[in-house]
């Protein structure tokens, strides 16, 4: 990982309470495995989030992209 966003609070970010944005990798191993089961990690990722009191059930996964 050569770059991650930090954390937020909701005034500048329109809501997003807690979260990272972007991750950017020059790990293409890690950037293939997060798109390739997305679905899974998604689905677990909600789970784990909903069961978390608020503003923290708010938190979303971040976009992971690989620079060009």
């Amino acid at each position: 990982m050569i770059s991650m966003g930090s954390f937020c609070t909701d005034k500048p970010y329109k809501g997003r309470i807690l979260g990272v944005d972007q991750v950017v990798t020059l790990d293409k191993r890690m950037f293939d495995r997060f798109q390739n089961h997305y679905e899974e990690i998604r689905r677990l990722f909600k789970n784990m989030v909903t069961t978390l009191e608020m503003p923290y059930a708010n938190a979303a996964l971040p976009e992971i992209q690989i620079p060009h």
